[in-house]
């Protein structure tokens, strides 16, 4: 499907076009605005490439950090993934808070 308008600009669906006849801006004007929009986008993709990389070692962070809280817990007699107390034999004297109940 392709619409054209009273200014002879051409639209087609799901596309891009813009065919404009008479343009408003000189070609300079109009090179200067893609050099400038050229080196914004040059700036967007270095600090989105900087967020994945920060995200990244946020990820990693977080692997070492659960690591060692299931280091704590294991060390304080507590199974990291049912956050329920560890039953030991030679523990079998001590009450529990389920058996104190």
């Amino acid at each position: 499907m392709v619409a054209t308008t009273g200014k002879r600009r051409v639209y087609g669906l799901g596309s891009i076009q813009d065919i404009d006849d008479e343009p408003s801006e000189t070609a300079p004007a109009s090179l200067f605005t893609h050099v400038a929009v050229d080196g914004c986008l040059t700036i967007v993709e270095g600090v989105v490439t900087c967020l994945k990389d920060d995200v990244s070692g946020l990820k990693e962070d977080v692997i070492g950090i659960k690591r060692g809280i299931e280091v704590l817990m294991k060390m304080n007699g507590v199974d990291p993934v049912t956050f329920e107390p560890i039953q030991r034999d030679s523990d079998a004297s001590v009450p529990t808070p389920q058996s104190s109940q």
